[in-house]
């Protein structure tokens, strides 16, 4: 998808993490998975310090176009989530927008405090992304957020602060367009 001419998802940034952002005072910033970086653009234009990986050449090609023209710097890796060196426990925001569950290993990276924001896919997208070849993302349910596997992944991370949601997360039912903020207090 990165290889066509046109933005594969725009160049808007996800509205969820564009509000979660806006309420934030800007710090440093890892996102994952970030393909043609419309949410790295996004943070950075609003003074975060952005650091962000994908695998796409073609993903990367794209954002540092966007991030020139729009006149912001970023720190873009073309590198999977095994070979990151960045310190731990460094980053005031990890986010995590629609990418597979084996991301949340990155809140590692998160300083004491920081803020977690992750959003999931919904089963209409994973349906989507099965039939369509050249659809972006995971195409299995098990890569992706359901109840049981965010409170088994996240039991380190206390949900003390959680902020508006538009659905109440139930067993079985996928994490359908919602995300939380989680206050991080540290891995055991």
């Amino acid at each position: 998808m990165y290889q066509e001419e046109e933005y594969a998802y725009g160049i808007l940034p996800n509205s969820y993490f564009k509000d979660k952002i806006d309420s934030l005072i800007p710090g440093k910033i890892l996102l994952a998975g970030e393909g043609e970086g419309r949410n790295a653009v996004y943070a950075a234009s609003k003074g975060w310090e952005v650091y962000c990986f994908d695998i796409s050449s073609y993903g990367k090609t794209k954002v540092l176009k966007l991030a020139q023209q729009t006149g912001v710097k970023l720190n873009y890796e073309l590198k999977n989530m095994k070979e990151l060196t960045y310190e731990l426990a460094s980053f005031d925001v990890v986010a995590l927008i629609y990418t597979p569950l084996e991301h949340s290993e990155l809140v590692k990276y998160l300083k004491p405090g920081g803020r977690l924001i992750f959003e999931g896919f919904s089963k209409k997208q994973t349906k989507y992304n099965q039939e369509n070849p050249f659809a972006g993302g995971s195409r299995e349910a098990s890569e992706l957020y359901n109840y049981d596997q965010m409170k088994e992944t996240f039991k380190d991370l206390s949900m003390r602060e959680s902020y508006e949601t538009q659905v109440i997360l139930e067993e079985g039912i996928y994490h359908q367009g919602v995300s939380y903020i989680l206050r991080y207090y540290g891995i055991k």
